[in-house]
Protein backbone atom coordinates (compact mmCIF):
# COMPACT_ATOMS: atom_id res chain seq x y z
CA UNK A 1 0.00 0.00 0.00
CA UNK A 2 1.38 3.41 -1.00
CA UNK A 3 2.32 5.75 1.75
CA UNK A 4 2.21 9.53 1.70
CA UNK A 5 3.69 12.05 4.13
CA UNK A 6 2.57 15.67 3.90
CA UNK A 7 4.65 18.30 5.72
CA UNK A 8 5.47 21.96 5.23
CA UNK A 9 9.14 21.70 6.13
CA UNK A 10 11.72 18.91 6.48
CA UNK A 11 14.69 20.10 8.48
CA UNK A 12 18.03 18.43 8.90
CA UNK A 13 18.72 16.82 12.22
CA UNK A 14 22.17 18.34 12.59
CA UNK A 15 23.86 21.16 10.60
CA UNK A 16 26.57 18.82 9.39
CA UNK A 17 24.43 16.26 7.58
CA UNK A 18 21.63 17.79 5.56
CA UNK A 19 18.59 15.75 4.54
CA UNK A 20 18.84 12.61 2.43
CA UNK A 21 15.91 11.53 0.26
CA UNK A 22 16.24 8.34 -1.79
CA UNK A 23 20.04 8.65 -1.71
CA UNK A 24 20.18 12.32 -2.75
CA UNK A 25 21.49 14.67 -0.12
CA UNK A 26 20.01 18.15 0.16
CA UNK A 27 21.92 20.69 2.18
CA UNK A 28 21.51 24.45 2.45
CA UNK A 29 19.01 24.57 -0.50
CA UNK A 30 21.46 22.75 -2.81
CA UNK A 31 21.99 19.17 -4.02
CA UNK A 32 25.05 17.95 -2.18
CA UNK A 33 25.33 14.48 -3.77
CA UNK A 34 27.89 14.43 -6.65
CA UNK A 35 26.74 13.37 -10.17
CA UNK A 36 23.12 13.21 -9.07
CA UNK A 37 21.69 15.58 -11.75
CA UNK A 38 21.53 14.19 -15.31
CA UNK A 39 20.99 16.03 -18.64
CA UNK A 40 17.20 15.71 -18.44
CA UNK A 41 17.27 18.29 -15.65
CA UNK A 42 19.19 20.93 -17.65
CA UNK A 43 17.58 23.94 -19.34
CA UNK A 44 19.11 26.45 -21.76
CA UNK A 45 21.42 28.76 -19.88
CA UNK A 46 21.44 26.69 -16.71
CA UNK A 47 25.17 25.94 -16.96
CA UNK A 48 27.44 28.98 -16.99
CA UNK A 49 31.17 29.32 -17.48
CA UNK A 50 31.80 29.45 -13.73
CA UNK A 51 30.63 25.84 -13.42
CA UNK A 52 32.78 24.48 -16.27
CA UNK A 53 36.31 23.45 -15.40
CA UNK A 54 39.13 24.39 -17.73
CA UNK A 55 39.39 21.99 -20.70
CA UNK A 56 36.33 20.11 -19.47
CA UNK A 57 34.52 20.13 -22.83
CA UNK A 58 36.39 18.18 -25.53
CA UNK A 59 35.74 17.84 -29.27
CA UNK A 60 33.84 14.56 -28.76
CA UNK A 61 31.06 16.57 -27.16
CA UNK A 62 30.53 18.75 -30.24
CA UNK A 63 28.04 18.10 -33.01
CA UNK A 64 27.66 19.99 -36.29
CA UNK A 65 25.98 23.30 -35.61
CA UNK A 66 26.21 22.93 -31.84
CA UNK A 67 28.09 26.22 -31.44
CA UNK A 68 26.09 29.19 -32.72
CA UNK A 69 26.82 32.91 -32.83
CA UNK A 70 24.94 33.46 -29.56
CA UNK A 71 27.60 31.45 -27.76
CA UNK A 72 30.60 33.24 -29.28
CA UNK A 73 31.50 36.54 -27.64
CA UNK A 74 32.39 39.58 -29.75
CA UNK A 75 36.06 39.80 -30.81
CA UNK A 76 36.65 36.11 -30.04
CA UNK A 77 37.40 35.03 -33.64
CA UNK A 78 40.91 36.21 -34.51
CA UNK A 79 42.90 36.17 -37.73
CA UNK A 80 44.70 33.02 -36.65
CA UNK A 81 41.37 31.16 -36.76
CA UNK A 82 40.81 31.94 -40.47
CA UNK A 83 41.84 29.45 -43.13
CA UNK A 84 44.19 30.68 -45.84
CA UNK A 85 41.49 29.98 -48.48
CA UNK A 86 38.87 32.17 -46.78
CA UNK A 87 38.77 34.35 -49.94
CA UNK A 88 39.67 31.94 -52.75
CA UNK A 89 37.10 29.39 -51.57
CA UNK A 90 34.23 31.81 -52.23
CA UNK A 91 32.15 32.12 -55.43
CA UNK A 92 34.03 34.05 -58.10
CA UNK A 93 32.73 37.42 -59.34
CA UNK A 94 33.27 36.96 -63.08
CA UNK A 95 32.58 40.55 -64.15
CA UNK A 96 33.57 44.03 -63.04
CA UNK A 97 32.10 44.95 -59.64
CA UNK A 98 28.98 47.09 -59.56
CA UNK A 99 29.27 50.48 -57.87
CA UNK A 100 27.32 49.23 -54.84
CA UNK A 101 29.47 46.09 -54.38
CA UNK A 102 31.36 46.21 -51.09
CA UNK A 103 34.94 45.53 -50.03
CA UNK A 104 36.51 45.16 -46.59
CA UNK A 105 39.31 47.58 -45.67
CA UNK A 106 41.35 48.29 -42.57
CA UNK A 107 40.92 51.93 -41.62
CA UNK A 108 43.77 52.51 -39.19
CA UNK A 109 43.33 48.98 -37.86
CA UNK A 110 39.52 49.19 -37.70
CA UNK A 111 37.70 46.88 -40.13
CA UNK A 112 35.21 48.76 -42.34
CA UNK A 113 33.27 48.23 -45.57
CA UNK A 114 33.54 50.48 -48.62
CA UNK A 115 31.56 50.69 -51.89
CA UNK A 116 33.43 49.98 -55.11
CA UNK A 117 32.30 53.37 -56.44
CA UNK A 118 34.59 55.07 -53.90
CA UNK A 119 37.76 53.20 -54.83
CA UNK A 120 37.54 52.60 -58.58
CA UNK A 121 38.63 56.16 -59.41
CA UNK A 122 39.32 56.80 -63.08
CA UNK A 123 40.00 53.18 -63.96
CA UNK A 124 38.72 51.96 -67.29
CA UNK A 125 35.96 49.36 -67.30
CA UNK A 126 35.66 46.87 -70.15
CA UNK A 127 32.28 47.30 -71.86
CA UNK A 128 32.58 45.09 -74.93
CA UNK A 129 35.16 42.79 -76.48
CA UNK A 130 34.93 40.80 -79.73
CA UNK A 131 37.09 39.20 -82.39
CA UNK A 132 36.49 37.08 -85.46
CA UNK A 133 38.44 35.76 -88.43
CA UNK A 134 35.35 35.54 -90.66
CA UNK A 135 34.76 38.30 -93.21
CA UNK A 136 32.03 40.83 -92.42
CA UNK A 137 30.76 43.83 -94.38
CA UNK A 138 30.85 46.11 -91.31
CA UNK A 139 31.01 46.07 -87.52
CA UNK A 140 28.18 47.79 -85.65
CA UNK A 141 28.23 48.08 -81.86
CA UNK A 142 25.02 49.26 -80.16
CA UNK A 143 24.39 50.47 -76.61
CA UNK A 144 28.08 50.86 -75.76
CA UNK A 145 27.72 54.60 -75.00
CA UNK A 146 25.43 55.62 -72.14
CA UNK A 147 25.14 57.92 -69.12
CA UNK A 148 27.30 55.53 -67.10
CA UNK A 149 30.64 56.91 -68.30
CA UNK A 150 32.06 60.28 -69.36
CA UNK A 151 34.77 59.02 -71.73
CA UNK A 152 35.27 55.94 -73.87
CA UNK A 153 38.27 54.25 -75.45
CA UNK A 154 37.99 52.01 -78.51
CA UNK A 155 40.95 49.84 -79.46
CA UNK A 156 40.82 47.76 -82.64
CA UNK A 157 42.88 45.82 -85.13
CA UNK A 158 41.31 45.28 -88.56
CA UNK A 159 42.31 43.82 -91.87
CA UNK A 160 40.85 44.84 -95.20
CA UNK A 161 39.79 42.20 -97.71
CA UNK A 162 40.86 44.43 -100.62
CA UNK A 163 43.48 47.13 -101.23
CA UNK A 164 42.98 50.85 -101.75
CA UNK A 165 39.82 51.24 -99.69
CA UNK A 166 38.85 53.78 -97.05
CA UNK A 167 38.39 53.08 -93.35
CA UNK A 168 35.16 54.79 -92.27
CA UNK A 169 33.30 55.59 -89.04
CA UNK A 170 29.66 56.47 -88.34
CA UNK A 171 27.73 57.30 -85.18
CA UNK A 172 24.72 55.14 -84.41
CA UNK A 173 21.47 56.03 -82.70
CA UNK A 174 18.82 53.45 -81.78
CA UNK A 175 20.61 50.77 -83.87
CA UNK A 176 20.67 53.00 -86.98
CA UNK A 177 23.68 54.63 -88.68
CA UNK A 178 23.61 58.42 -88.82
CA UNK A 179 24.25 59.48 -92.42
CA UNK A 180 22.65 62.93 -92.61
CA UNK A 181 23.94 66.42 -91.73
CA UNK A 182 27.75 66.32 -91.88
CA UNK A 183 30.92 64.96 -90.35
CA UNK A 184 33.86 67.35 -89.85
CA UNK A 185 37.37 65.93 -89.78
CA UNK A 186 40.81 67.54 -89.43
CA UNK A 187 43.93 65.42 -89.08
CA UNK A 188 47.62 65.15 -89.77
CA UNK A 189 48.97 62.24 -91.81
CA UNK A 190 52.56 61.01 -91.85
CA UNK A 191 54.11 58.73 -94.49
CA UNK A 192 57.35 56.82 -94.17
CA UNK A 193 59.13 55.06 -97.02
CA UNK A 194 62.60 53.56 -97.42
CA UNK A 195 63.98 56.86 -98.70
CA UNK A 196 61.89 59.68 -97.23
CA UNK A 197 59.09 60.70 -94.94
CA UNK A 198 56.48 63.42 -95.23
CA UNK A 199 53.62 65.06 -93.37
CA UNK A 200 50.47 66.59 -94.76
CA UNK A 201 47.19 67.96 -93.46
CA UNK A 202 44.22 65.74 -94.06
CA UNK A 203 41.03 67.83 -94.17
CA UNK A 204 37.75 66.12 -94.93
CA UNK A 205 34.91 68.51 -94.16
CA UNK A 206 31.20 68.42 -94.87
CA UNK A 207 30.95 64.72 -95.55
CA UNK A 208 27.32 63.88 -94.82
CA UNK A 209 27.62 60.09 -94.95
CA UNK A 210 30.61 59.10 -92.85
CA UNK A 211 33.85 60.08 -91.17
CA UNK A 212 37.01 59.10 -93.05
CA UNK A 213 39.71 57.87 -90.69
CA UNK A 214 42.26 56.45 -93.13
CA UNK A 215 42.41 55.85 -96.86
CA UNK A 216 44.34 53.67 -99.32
CA UNK A 217 44.24 50.69 -97.01
CA UNK A 218 46.32 47.57 -97.63
CA UNK A 219 45.28 43.95 -97.21
CA UNK A 220 47.92 42.41 -94.96
CA UNK A 221 47.39 39.59 -92.48
CA UNK A 222 50.07 40.71 -90.05
CA UNK A 223 50.21 44.48 -90.58
CA UNK A 224 46.59 45.54 -90.73
CA UNK A 225 44.94 48.69 -89.50
CA UNK A 226 45.61 49.54 -85.86
CA UNK A 227 43.24 52.15 -84.46
CA UNK A 228 42.63 53.93 -81.17
CA UNK A 229 39.60 56.21 -80.75
CA UNK A 230 38.74 58.38 -77.76
CA UNK A 231 35.07 59.34 -77.51
CA UNK A 232 34.18 62.37 -75.38
CA UNK A 233 30.77 62.18 -73.74
CA UNK A 234 28.54 61.17 -76.70
CA UNK A 235 25.32 61.92 -74.82
CA UNK A 236 22.64 64.52 -75.59
CA UNK A 237 24.04 67.65 -77.27
CA UNK A 238 23.08 71.24 -76.67
CA UNK A 239 23.40 74.07 -79.17
CA UNK A 240 27.05 74.48 -80.16
CA UNK A 241 28.21 71.33 -78.37
CA UNK A 242 29.19 68.72 -80.95
CA UNK A 243 29.95 65.02 -80.52
CA UNK A 244 33.75 64.83 -80.68
CA UNK A 245 36.29 62.05 -81.07
CA UNK A 246 40.07 61.90 -81.27
CA UNK A 247 41.60 59.10 -83.29
CA UNK A 248 44.91 57.56 -84.23
CA UNK A 249 45.23 55.07 -87.12
CA UNK A 250 48.14 53.33 -88.81
CA UNK A 251 48.51 51.03 -91.81
CA UNK A 252 51.31 49.41 -93.82
CA UNK A 253 50.58 49.77 -97.52
CA UNK A 254 51.55 47.49 -100.38
CA UNK A 255 53.92 50.09 -101.86
CA UNK A 256 56.21 49.94 -98.79
CA UNK A 257 54.73 53.05 -97.23
CA UNK A 258 53.86 53.21 -93.55
CA UNK A 259 51.05 55.69 -92.90
CA UNK A 260 49.95 57.12 -89.55
CA UNK A 261 47.02 59.52 -89.16
CA UNK A 262 46.08 61.44 -86.03
CA UNK A 263 43.11 63.76 -85.90
CA UNK A 264 39.90 65.03 -84.37
CA UNK A 265 36.41 64.76 -85.77
CA UNK A 266 32.92 65.99 -84.97
CA UNK A 267 29.40 65.29 -86.07
CA UNK A 268 27.94 68.60 -87.16
CA UNK A 269 24.22 68.36 -86.41
CA UNK A 270 24.29 71.22 -83.92
CA UNK A 271 21.68 71.34 -81.21
CA UNK A 272 20.00 68.14 -82.32
CA UNK A 273 19.89 66.77 -78.76
CA UNK A 274 20.79 63.34 -80.10
CA UNK A 275 22.10 60.56 -77.89
CA UNK A 276 24.79 58.59 -79.69
CA UNK A 277 24.72 55.08 -78.26
CA UNK A 278 26.89 53.17 -80.73
CA UNK A 279 29.06 53.23 -83.84
CA UNK A 280 29.74 51.44 -87.12
CA UNK A 281 33.09 50.88 -88.84
CA UNK A 282 33.54 49.57 -92.36
CA UNK A 283 35.68 49.72 -95.50
CA UNK A 284 34.60 51.37 -98.73
CA UNK A 285 36.25 48.53 -100.68
CA UNK A 286 35.29 44.98 -99.76
CA UNK A 287 34.74 43.39 -96.38
CA UNK A 288 36.58 43.44 -93.08
CA UNK A 289 38.54 40.20 -93.34
CA UNK A 290 39.21 39.84 -89.61
CA UNK A 291 39.01 42.02 -86.53
CA UNK A 292 39.64 42.34 -82.83
CA UNK A 293 38.29 45.21 -80.71
CA UNK A 294 37.77 46.27 -77.10
CA UNK A 295 35.67 49.16 -75.74
CA UNK A 296 36.28 50.70 -72.32
CA UNK A 297 34.39 53.29 -70.29
CA UNK A 298 35.95 55.75 -67.86
CA UNK A 299 34.64 58.51 -65.60
CA UNK A 300 36.30 61.84 -64.80
CA UNK A 301 36.79 60.91 -61.15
Amino acid sequence: MASEIKVDTISEKTSANGVTIDGVSLKDSKIATANSVDSDAYVDGSIDAVHLSANSVDSDAYVDGSIDTVHIDALQVTGAKLNTDVISAQTELASAPADADEFMVSDGGVLKRVDYSLIKGGAMTLIARASDSAAVGSISVDDCFSDTYDYYKIYMFLNAEEDEGEFRFRWRQSSTDITDSYYINVGMASQLTDSANSNYVKNNQWNADHLLLLNSMNENDNLGDTTEITVYDPRARDEGNLATIHYSCSNYRSDDIWVSVKGAAMYGNQGSGDDYDGFTIYYSNGDIKNYDYAIYGMNKT
